[in-house]
């Protein structure tokens, strides 16, 4: 697979802009909301069980941070180094954390009790390299996936295969019986539509990151 780096380059600008996913969620867009709880819900989730709660806790955990996060959404503001939704996001993620250990206080849980979960919540905040690479790897595979509709399966593929699994252009267009332009052409589209679509959320993709 190609580095995330690679994957996260400047496209060119020849395709039309559009107002960022965050910035339509900020203004209380039903479908942008439904789409930045669908990219990072799993994420959410995921920092739940790695914590130790259950699949139920997790799942009812998740869902009293998106309601903080529905109802801030508003006031946030992107903060002048990389991962700031994020790591707001995981913030969040942790105080209702601790408030679940608190709540949970003479309920028999994991091994280490509801003390336990702070403690973890409290570790966990902390990033590491891996862990983040990781996340902005999920993350971006995530926001590939919301937008794939939006694209004929030839352009598709081309984008896929060329950026995603490293083939040449070449080849490419040699198997989807397309011009060499053409491959980087629906390259070009996708990475603008992912740019502009997912500035402020992921790390990358803001507009004025250079490749």
């Amino acid at each position: 697979m190609t580095d995330s780096g690679v994957l996260f380059g400047r496209a060119d600008s020849d395709t039309q802009t559009s107002i960022s996913l965050l910035m339509r969620a900020k203004a209380r867009d039903d479908v942008a909301w439904f789409q930045l709880v669908q990219l990072f819900s799993p994420l959410v989730y995921h920092w739940c069980r790695q914590w130790g709660l259950n699949s139920h806790d997790s799942e009812n955990v998740a869902q009293d941070v998106f309601a903080v996060v529905s109802a801030k959404l508003k006031d946030f503001e992107k903060r002048p180094h990389t991962g700031a939704f994020r790591g707001w996001l995981k913030q969040i993620t942790r105080r209702k954390l601790i408030d679940f250990s608190r709540a949970a206080q003479g309920r028999p849980r994991a091994i280490g009790g509801s003390n336990g979960y702070a403690l973890a919540a409290t570790a966990a905040v902390v990033d590491n390299d891996d862990s983040v690479s990781r996340e902005i790897q999920f993350l971006y595979e995530r926001a590939v996936t919301i937008i794939r509709g939006r694209f004929s399966e030839r352009d598709w593929k081309a984008f896929y295969e060329f950026v995603v699994n490293g083939r040449s252009s070449k080849e490419i267009a040699a198997e989807l019986d397309m011009s060499v332009n053409s491959v980087y052409l629906a390259k070009s589209r996708i990475l603008s539509v992912l740019r502009a679509e997912f500035a402020g959320l992921i790390e990358g993709f803001d507009s004025d990151s250079s490749s």
